[in-house]
């Protein structure tokens, strides 16, 4: 399996790390905590590309900030993968 990009494994980092309450991330935290200023669209490129090689899964949608608002979560693989990368 290729490796990760630095800003894939960034996006990563963060669904993993979750927000300080221990609920998983959403779009809007996501772009908030990024390094780099990615569009919406271009975050979602990036999203459904870690969604399709198994590292993160999109939960159902919940009410935040007055909102629905999808909100991401790692899968196992996500949690090894994490791992991999935060040891180098």
């Amino acid at each position: 399996m290729r490796s990760l990009s630095a800003k894939q494994q960034e996006i990563l980092k963060l669904i993993v790390r979750g927000n300080p309450d221990g609920s998983f991330i959403d779009l809007d935290e996501l772009l908030e905590r990024l390094s780099y200023k990615p569009t919406k669209d271009a975050l979602q490129f990036s999203i459904r590309h870690l969604v399709k090689r198994e590292l993160i899964e999109k939960k159902p949608t919940e009410l935040r900030r007055n909102a629905k608002r999808r909100v991401f979560a790692p899968t196992m693989h996500g949690y090894a993968e994490y791992r991999d990368f935060s040891r180098s």
